[in-house]
Order: structure tokens, then C-alpha cells, then sequence
């Protein structure tokens, strides 16, 4: 149901944005999501029947070459199609987008998206480090509190916490290289986009959101989300090629009309930028 749900969400967010009274459509088909994101899940599909076969027909005693297939082949098959996947996702977002009649389109290459998903591997590993720093610092008060009447609460919000600490920094490193990348590829008509969100500061802020979602009991989540898209919106700027008021003027005759023929069929599902 994925592939639907993000062809919604697409012309749900696209429809209802506007800049100064010409809105922005999408004509994305469900069809040609399904299309689009139909890779990942038979990769997925035929890894899991493959490590299945494998670890029934060696269930007994699993030799060393088993156990490494078992290991080593799904992270390969998911490190060469989750790149991969993504960019077949932006370039099916951005190559429906319009901003009236205009088309957006965009220079994506694939090679660019392993290189961030490659370099990011080496965020893992620091990953692994700062939740490593984590538990040496909380253990003693985990174990106090982990005694106590409540010590399954307490384990259970210890373990959320730790596996934050592990993928911040890879949070952070993927979503500023990756807007970056394909704000800076992505042209409309003439006029050029630029997007220099930085990775430090977006690492500062996932971190300052953490600390007080989790001292206010959940109730900063709202303005936690709302302090990270004004930064990454405010990251982003126009750079027109011309007049933007002879630009909009071409556009005169488009109208709003595709808000009523998506009337009551909407379905929002939060994506990235």
C-alpha cells in the first residue's frame, strides 16, 4: 500500500501549497508509483525466500559459510537497492511536480546516491561509538533504577534512547546530504534551487528536540517538528533566472481547480523534503 500512500501524500502536499496564488500540482499516476518503487520490496521478497532456503536446508548444523551468507547477503542486497530505491522515489517526485503549468525537473544521477549511502557507513560506526559512550555513562543509573518497581519502564525507555544515539548521526548526515544533493540538481523552467542545510546543525538540533520531547513527557514533540522543517525550509532559496513576475504571468491561465477534483480522496503521509 506504500507506493499509493506516497502518490497521495505527493499531490495532497502539492495541491495545497501555492505561492502567490498559482498552486503547485502533481500528476504522479498511482500506476507509475508502483512502477517506480516495485524494486524494493522483490529484492526484498526474493533475499528473504533465498535466506529462508538456505537456513531450512542447514537447519541442523549451519556450516561457517551458511552463517556468513545469511549475514553478509542482506546487508548487500539492501545497501545496493535501498540507494537505489530513493533515487528512483526523488525522480518520480520531483519529475511530476509542477508549479502551474511549469515542469520541475531534475539532474539526479544514481552514482550520487550510493556515494552518500556509502559514506554514511562510516557514520555507523560512529553510531556504534556515541551509543557505546551512552551505556558507559548511564550504567550505573541503569542499574539502580532497572531494581526498582518500575525498572521495565525504565529498560524500555533506556533501549529508545540508546538506539537513538546510535542512528543520530546517520539521521542527521542523510538528511542534510541528501535535500542538499537534490534541491541542488533541481531546476524549474530556467530558474535554479540552492540547499545548504548543514549536517552539524541538524545533528544539534535532533539532539536539543531529544532532550526536551523527553523532559516535557512527549509534549515538545509538536514544536520539535515544526523547529526542524522552518530549518530546513529556511536552508533552501530561489535563484531566478529572470523576472519572477513575467515567470508567473505566463502562468495566468492555470487555474485551482485540481484542489476540487482531489476533494475528499486525500490522504496525508508525512515524507522528507
Amino acid at each position: 500500500i506504500l507506493p499509493w500512500l506516497l502518490a497521495r501524500a505527493f499531490r495532497f502536499k502539492m495541491v495545497n501549497s501555492s505561492y502567490r496564488g498559482l498552486r503547485f500540482r502533481f500528476h504522479g499516476s498511482v500506476a507509475d508509483a508502483y512502477r517506480t518503487l516495485i524494486l524494493f520490496p522483490i529484492v526484498l521478497a526474493l533475499t528473504a525466500f533465498f535466506l529462508w532456503s538456505l537456513v531450512t536446508s542447514f537447519a541442523q548444523r549451519p556450516t561457517l559459510g551458511v552463517i556468513l551468507l545469511s549475514s553478509v547477503l542482506p546487508l548487500l542486497a539492501l545497501g545496493a537497492t535501498i540507494p537505489l530505491a530513493h533515487y528512483f522515489l526523488k525522480r518520480y517526485q520531483m519529475e511530476n511536480a509542477y508549479f502551474g503549468q511549469t515542469p520541475f525537473f531534475t539532474q539526479l544521477r544514481k552514482l550520487d546516491f550510493f556515494k552518500v549511502y556509502g559514506r554514511s557507513v562510516g557514520f555507523l560506526i560512529l553510531g556504534f561509538i556515541s551509543a557505546g559512550i551512552f551505556g558507559f555513562l548511564t550504567h550505573k543509573i541503569y542499574t539502580v533504577l532497572a531494581a526498582t518497581m518500575f525498572g521495565w519502564l525504565f529498560a524500555l525507555l533506556y533501549g529508545t534512547l540508546s538506539a537513538y544515539a546510535f542512528y543520530l548521526l546517520v539521521r542527521a548526515y542523510l538528511e542534510s546530504r541528501l535535500q542538499n544533493m537534490v534541491w541542488n540538481q533541481t531546476e524549474l523552467s530556467d530558474h535554479q534551487f540552492t540547499s545548504n542545510v548543514s549536517a552539524r546543525q541538524l545533528l544539534l538540533i535532533h539532539a536539543s528536540n531529544l532532550l526536551f520531547i523527553t523532559l516535557s513527557c512527549g509534549l515538545y514533540k509538536p514544536f520539535g517538528v515544526i523547529r526542524l522543517l522552518k530549518y530546513r525550509i529556511e536552508s533552501m532559496s530561489l535563484i531566478p533566472s529572470g523576472n519572477l513576475e513575467d515567470f508567473l504571468s505566463d502562468q495566468s491561465l492555470e487555474t485551482a481547480s485540481a484542489m476540487g477534483q482531489e476533494a475528499g480522496d486525500f490522504f496525508e503521509f508525512d515524507i522528507a523534503l
